[in-house]
């Protein structure tokens, strides 16, 4: 390569999604990071992720039962907002929250500040 005047390509860095900020609030972490959960609507997980597309970038929000390991819902958007997160917790809790007391609802805290949450009877 050196005689040809070739050079390898330079790798590239990994990008990292997820970052943390310094110094700034933690939600409090029930979990501990017990992650099995022996029952279904104990504890759920729920994830943001960007996917990319020929049509541009989509959002995925959703939400996974530790007792089942299945997700629950899920909503799909061109903008990870709010809106987006709300509309996937929205479909899971359509029972109402006399249905699902007590489950925990965890989430990682990266760049959107996510937290756990327990959900209280009415």
């Amino acid at each position: 390569m050196r005689e040809h005047h070739l050079a390898a390509r330079p790798k590239k860095r990994p990008t990292h999604t997820t970052r943390q900020g310094n110094g700034r609030w933690r939600a409090p972490d029930p979990i501990g990071r017990d992650i099995p959960a022996s029952t279904l609507n104990q504890k759920w997980y729920g994830d943001g992720t960007e996917i990319a597309t020929d049509d541009g970038k989509w959002f995925l929000d959703s939400l996974l039962d530790m007792g089942s390991r299945r997700i629950l819902c899920f909503a799909l958007d061109k903008h990870h907002d709010a809106e987006l997160a709300h509309a996937a917790l929205a479909m899971t809790v359509r029972g109402g929250t006399d249905a699902i007391a007590g489950v925990i609802m965890h989430s990682i805290q990266g760049s959107e500040p996510i937290c756990s949450a327990t959900v209280a009877p009415a």
